[in-house]
């Protein structure tokens, strides 16, 4: 998550997974469903970034963070979807 203000993307990534926490636990009367969603919960991270698009040094600082996450972390494919 890219923000200009990480105080707030903290309160928002909280938020975020309170409502996916609801959403799973309202799939209960389908075992798949639930199951398959329990499991997706367990691999969501949401990661915040600083990021004002106003400052240019702000910018090059971001790029420069998702690029090596997406060197590391994901094959060449999806690098490009990085970019």
């Amino acid at each position: 998550m890219a923000c200009r203000s990480v105080k707030r993307a903290e309160s928002a990534k909280e938020k975020l997974y309170s409502l996916l926490d609801a959403y799973i636990e309202g799939l209960k009367a389908n075992p798949d469903e639930y199951i398959h969603a329990k499991k997706y919960r367990e691999t969501v991270d949401i990661r915040i970034h600083a990021l004002d698009l106003a400052v240019m040094n702000s910018v090059f600082q971001f790029a420069e963070e998702i690029l090596k996450q997406c060197v590391i972390k994901f094959p060449p494919v999806l690098l490009i979807s990085c970019l």
